[in-house]
């Protein structure tokens, strides 16, 4: 989303006071690191460990009913 004129004006009038508390930057190019790819939070195995065992629990859910209800 653009920034609005009001808020260009306001975000400058902070970067300037920051400046003001802290210095001004060796250079006016920000620094940019490189990442590499991101990691999950939780491994594939848990993944697919978890994913197994809610089908298991379906399927076991699901024969249990079927088999108490005579027919």
């Amino acid at each position: 989303m653009a920034q609005t004129p009001q808020q260009r004006q306001a975000n400058m009038r902070f970067a300037k006071a920051q400046e003001k508390k802290m210095g001004k930057p060796d250079s006016n190019t920000p620094v940019v690191k490189k990442q590499g790819p991101q990691k999950s939070p939780i491994s594939k195995a848990w993944i697919s460990t978890s994913f197994s065992f809610l089908v298991t629990l379906a399927f076991l859910r699901e024969s249990a009913e079927r088999a108490q209800v005579p027919v």
